[in-house]
């Protein structure tokens, strides 16, 4: 009987589908029928427009912009709007009219493509339509308040000089600063200049205009609006540049300093109950809920499984059984770092990651796994790991060049970066390995030491350093006694899932 009852849903089901598959529904075809009255509506409003135009010119001021109106050609404006409405109304009827026909629902795509190449051309029909007047509207205020005009065009001059000097002044102490960055800086002046050229030049005509005998009012009012568009632009452009400069004073490393991954097993626990009065099988699911377990449970579990893949009972009833249906471990990965911002540091607490990040950087126990010195602009920042603070060397703000009583070259640290010097225990960057570093692995590759076992998780530095043999990798990976000679093997053994399977 429910086969039936399932078998004749499905047909009426259908049925539906194909009925309303062979329609469009009533609010599309209410618009697409509705369209010509929208159509009327643009092409009355065009109509419109010409007949403004066509009062104005037979005003006393139309003497006043006649001569701008015949070397402008404002008429060939309602030509060109007739010729967009026609196209439009072309579409219209010869595209989405016979579409309207069929009504059918594949259909509906097709015909909004065309709606949209429609309303495109109406909009430009009635852009054409408005311009005579608009440009009309513009000479005639230009000729009245030319002194308003000229005045509001140098105020606008000046403070673009004003905004351009500011800029160019911090520019170019920025190139003092980071000569390695003078020519690109240069690029950003000059793109500046640019645009403060092309406002004295506006500004020059504006005043030669105003001065004149007879003066071009349309030259006059286009320079008046290209000054405003580009003190606008030039305030854009030298906000963004300065910011983006800006970058090369800021300096920050992320050193990961800790890391630890927590497993929690669970099981599912299922209840399926059913009435013992009943003539026919009314079992159902009354319970589904994972609970979480210890790990001695979880590997009893696992056992079980063995011999019970599809689950087992552990309670019953007479109308009632609960079953283990499923397992398994669930595990969440932190890291903590310290972080170096312009020399103040600060130490985050547990921040959970994803398995994956938690993988990448297993190796990278001690060293900045992010670094941005001063000097660099943000798409240049390291994110290959480095040793702690070797990308801050060579960093005139940061340090300088010594030599030992060998001869050799180290570097040592000043200045608010004086802390490096406490952090690594009298440990120093030599020349020798910094510039191995800053040749061959600098935003290539993580660095681990020529060797490959200086750095790092299983490296020497970290292995023997008393700040990572208290951590909670450092305890539970038992840093004073265990091997660095191993690259990759991992900071401890991980579950994964039942059985160490998989999760």
């Amino acid at each position: 009987m429910k086969s039936l009852f399932k078998f004749l849903s499905l047909v009426v089901l259908m049925c539906l589908i194909i009925l309303l598959s062979g329609c469009w529904p009533g609010a599309f075809t209410k618009k697409v029928k509705n369209f010509p009255t929208k159509l009327q509506r643009i092409h009355d409003n065009i109509d419109k427009q010409k007949a403004s135009f066509d009062n104005l010119k037979n005003e006393a001021d139309y003497n006043k912009i006649a001569k701008y109106a015949e070397k402008e050609d404002w008429e060939s404006n309602f030509q060109k709007a007739n010729v967009e409405f026609n196209h439009a109304e072309k579409i219209y009827t010869n595209e989405i009219a016979s579409l309207l026909k069929k009504k059918k629902r594949e259909s509906i795509p097709i015909a909004e493509k065309h709606f949209e190449r429609i309303s495109t051309s109406l909009k430009i029909a009635l852009d054409f339509s408005k311009k005579p007047m608009q440009r009309a509207e513009q000479l005639l205020n230009a000729i009245k308040k030319m002194p308003e005009i000229t005045q509001q065009s140098e105020k606008e001059f000046k403070e673009s000089k004003v905004i351009s000097s500011r800029f160019f002044e911090f520019a170019k102490k920025a190139q003092i600063d980071y000569p390695k960055k003078k020519s690109d800086i240069s690029k950003k002046i000059s793109a500046v200049n640019k645009i403060l050229d092309d406002i004295k030049k506006a500004n020059t005509t504006i005043k030669s205009e105003s001065k004149s005998k007879e003066p071009d009012y349309a030259n006059l009012i286009d320079n008046s609006t290209l000054l405003t568009q580009k003190l606008s632009e030039i305030d854009n452009k030298s906000y963004k540049l300065k910011t983006k400069i800006e970058e090369l004073y800021k300096c920050y490393t992320k050193t990961l300093t800790d890391m630890k991954f927590e497993q929690k097993p669970w099981m599912n626990l299922v209840q399926y109950s059913w009435s013992n009065y009943s003539d026919w099988d009314n079992t159902r699911k009354t319970k589904d809920e994972n609970v979480d377990i210890t790990m001695t449970e979880f590997r009893e579990i696992e056992e079980k499984f063995k011999k019970y893949p599809n689950g087992y009972v552990v309670k019953c009833g007479s109308d009632y059984e609960i079953w283990v249906e499923n397992y398994d471990l669930e595990e969440n990965y932190y890291h903590r770092y310290a972080i170096t911002e312009d020399g103040d540091r600060s130490l985050t607490g547990w921040r959970e990651v994803k398995e994956d990040y938690y993988e990448k950087y297993e190796d990278d126990l001690g060293m900045d796994i992010v670094a941005k010195p001063y000097g660099y602009y943000e798409e240049e920042v390291i994110e290959q790991s480095t040793p702690e603070g070797m990308a801050l060397v060579g960093n005139k703000d940061c340090g300088r060049w010594r030599n030992d009583h060998r001869g050799n070259r180290y570097w040592e640290w000043y200045g608010r970066y004086h802390f490096y010097s406490r952090i690594f225990g009298g440990h120093r960057y030599y020349y020798n390995d910094w510039n191995r570093w800053n040749t061959s692995y600098r935003g290539v590759k993580p660095y681990y030491g020529k060797s490959g076992d200086q750095y790092g998780t299983t490296g020497q530095f970290v292995q023997s350093n008393s700040r990572y043999q208290n951590t909670d990798i450092g305890r539970k990976s038992n840093f004073r006694s265990q091997s660095s000679s191993v690259r990759g093997a991992g900071t401890a053994s991980r579950g994964r899932g039942p059985g160490g399977g998989g999760k």
